[in-house]
């Protein structure tokens, strides 16, 4: 990725949210990421000439569904107001 010419240094924070857009939800450009072959969890590294870079872990899945359970443990808590 390439920062716009008139960034400043520091323009985006660290309590800045960035939202990248990809493939058919962005504005513009004609590339589309495919899911790889196999189930697992890959790697997406994301860097630029901005002078930072990061990496996102996302889970690829063999199925539209996903199992999920928890234990929550008990607890009960009284206020005297």
């Amino acid at each position: 990725m390439t920062a716009p010419t008139d960034a400043a240094s520091g323009e985006i924070t660290a309590s800045d949210v960035v939202v990248i857009e990809i493939g058919t939800n962005a504005s513009g450009g004609s590339n589309q990421i495919t899911n790889p072959g196999s189930a697992g969890s890959n790697k997406i590294d994301v860097a630029g000439t901005f002078a930072d870079s990061g990496s996102m872990a996302v889970g690829i899945v063999t199925d539209d569904q996903v199992g999920v359970s928890a234990t929550v443990g008990e607890s009960l808590t009284f206020y005297n107001q």
